[in-house]
């Protein structure tokens, strides 16, 4: 009886190792999960950080270009202006004496 009674001792002793190394490897495997999860977390937000750069470095360049168009076309229709008031100012005056004199 006593044989019986150790042997049921040891083999309470062996399911309680298996037990513990079943938590112990469950727990090792949560915590590879979780910093697997947290690695590609930070994979992610690197990621998206470099999309968004290059995205703001497009978007400026996009800007930029819209911008000297447009200050090209400014220019281009003041010196139309201008090419217009040369060539007319000297009538546009005499008019507007003409018009103030003659009345």
């Amino acid at each position: 009886m006593d044989d019986l009674i150790k042997k049921l001792i040891e083999v309470d002793k062996t399911a309680r190792k298996s037990v513990e190394n079943a938590a112990a490897s469950r727990v090792a495997a949560v915590k590879e999960l979780d910093e697997k999860k947290q690695k590609l977390r930070e994979e992610n937000d690197r990621e998206f950080l470099l999309q968004s750069e290059k995205m703001k470095k497009d978007s400026l360049a996009e800007l930029e270009s819209a911008e000297k168009a447009i200050a090209e076309k400014e220019n281009a229709a003041a010196e139309e202006l201008s090419a217009v008031y040369k060539e007319n100012c000297e009538r546009w005056v005499s008019e507007a004496v003409q018009n103030i004199i003659g009345g």
